[in-house]
């Protein structure tokens, strides 16, 4: 039942004990006013208040920092709207281009990271030398954030495909998979080339699938391509599907 709950600053677990029966929309049977509300509480405990909007954008930033995931987001989302108003930010991004660089623990790299492109301080060029970061979440927030600024360009294409040749994480090629719905047709095929020619993710329950849904609308476009991989590809969902839409298509 975790996953129903809503953290609060409030210091205590507050519980709903109540019951519609009316999942049909009926009018009787109904016991609206039956309800209980439980406050479950350790000790004497005091609610902690903080407007987090008093904050300047360093103190903000430094929120980046804290175990507690909901003043995290809210500082994030503060900082994203000073961006969107203008306001001078310089501040606040070297210290995030820092926490990204030198934070030992990758969550902290990833919040820097949201946090700046959320403020609008990320492009293409910073983003792509993080596909080579050591870390494999960083390579996926990378591929991740490169696509969602536009469709990459002939560059990013290029090293899309390059990494695919040599990356090791299933995690890191199931994002370069997903990321190939964003690319133009005619220049998805070197890098689902690439992809398919590691047949270590044959039998993964997901990565398969991920690749023929880059790919599928592409067959038909380009039927001489489609047909090459066939020939070339290690996974065999992929040799399996790649003929049968092309006898679709051409029904």
């Amino acid at each position: 039942m975790v996953h129903w709950a809503r953290g609060r600053a409030f210091g205590s677990v507050y519980l709903l004990d109540w019951s519609d029966v009316g999942e049909c929309h009926e009018n009787d049977g109904l016991h609206r006013s039956s309800g209980r509300i439980y406050r479950i509480a350790y000790g004497e405990t005091k609610a902690k208040n903080i407007d987090l909007k008093k904050l300047n954008s360093i103190e903000l930033t430094e929120l980046q920092l804290h175990s507690n995931e909901r003043l995290v987001r809210n500082a994030r989302r503060i900082l994203q709207e000073r961006a969107e108003e203008g306001k001078n930010l310089t501040d606040a991004k070297q210290r995030l281009e820092e926490i990204l660089a030198k934070n030992p623990n990758v969550t902290r790299k990833l919040r820097a990271l949201w946090c700046l492109y959320g403020m609008g301080k990320l492009d293409a060029k910073r983003l792509v030398p993080l596909l080579r970061h050591k870390e494999e979440h960083i390579r996926v927030w990378a591929i991740q954030l490169l696509v969602d600024l536009g469709s990459p360009n002939v560059q990013t294409i290029d090293l899309f495909t390059s990494l695919a040749k040599t990356e090791q994480s299933g995690l890191v090629r199931l994002y370069l998979a997903s990321a190939m719905r964003k690319l133009p047709l005619e220049k998805r095929w070197p890098l689902a080339t690439a992809l398919g020619n590691r047949e270590d993710l044959n039998e993964d329950p997901v990565f398969p699938l991920m690749l023929w849904y880059g790919i599928e609308s592409a067959v038909s476009a380009n039927p001489v391509a489609a047909l090459e991989m066939v020939t070339s590809c290690k996974i065999s969902k992929i040799q399996q599907f790649i003929p049968r839409r092309l006898t679709v298509s051409q029904n």
